[in-house]
């Protein structure tokens, strides 16, 4: 009997890989993979506290008019619900959206600390945004909710980052 992956494995794996690459010690267990588009896993990290990451993909990325690139995404209050579980436990806890395209190397990783997401997470949906055509912004993703900014510039490489000075 094989065994199929789907195209979000696919993905999760890639984020794992990324944050293997570039944070030494880390050992991850996933504690929920219920849903097709999310996985929850609580990384055990030597010498530092352990932190919970809950990994979200979205594959509904959009082309605009002025070269920007957006993906929509929306949390459940399920979601919601068990992030605040894993912060009531005293951990860190990390929100990771996998913004992905047709061509996988293009895909772009979202990392939010939990009081980042907590301003969205009531939020009915959420767009992530790169604008291509502002130089100001072009090393960063912004957020909206009703075409309004939610957050602005948040930094693509914060999966190179020590996850404690987060």
């Amino acid at each position: 009997m094989s065994i199929i992956a789907n195209k979000q494995d696919y993905y999760f794996g890639a984020a794992l890989c990324s944050l293997f690459n570039r944070n030494n010690g880390f050992s991850p267990t996933i504690i929920d993979s219920s849903s097709s588009d999310s996985r929850a896993y609580l990384f055990t990290v030597n010498n530092n506290p352990d932190f919970y990451m809950y990994m979200k993909h979205t594959e509904s990325c959009r082309e605009n008019t002025d070269g920007s690139l957006s993906w929509k995404v929306k949390f459940t209050n399920s979601e919601n619900s068990k992030l605040l579980e894993y912060y009531k436990t005293g951990c860190k806890v990390f929100v990771l959206i996998i913004c992905s395209q047709d061509d996988y190397y293009k895909s772009r990783f979202l990392l939010l600390t939990y009081y980042e997401y907590s301003l969205i997470s009531e939020k009915s949906s959420l767009i992530i945004k790169i604008n291509k055509a502002d130089k100001r912004l072009k090393n960063g993703f912004d957020l909206y909710c009703n075409r309004k900014a939610i957050l602005t510039d948040i930094a693509f490489n914060r999966l190179e980052k020590d996850f404690h000075s987060l």
